[in-house]
């Protein structure tokens, strides 16, 4: 997906599980594996080449802003340009 579509559907997930007790539990964080993996073949796995970006601390900002206050597991190529910064 579009940074954008990814960032709606985490928060709409994150919403969905903060509704369910049930699911509060089974589910503790999230796991975004893209969009910042390098776009070179063989290195972005199943994930779109074209639909791969760079980091910012900007997007970092978006990104938790649509995770509240849940662990995130990020995936990010440190090669990919402003990597050091959203880091």
């Amino acid at each position: 997906d579009d940074w954008t579509a990814l960032l709606r559907r985490l928060s709409r997930a994150r919403g969905l599980v903060e509704g369910d007790p049930e699911l509060r539990r089974a589910i503790v964080g999230w796991h975004v594996e893209g969009p910042f993996l390098s776009p070179e073949p063989g290195y972005c796995g199943a994930h779109d080449p074209a639909k791969m970006c760079d980091p910012s601390p900007a997007r970092m900002e978006e990104l938790r802003e649509a995770a509240g206050a849940d662990p995130v597991l990020l995936t990010l190529a440190p090669e990919r340009a402003g990597a050091v910064e959203a880091i």
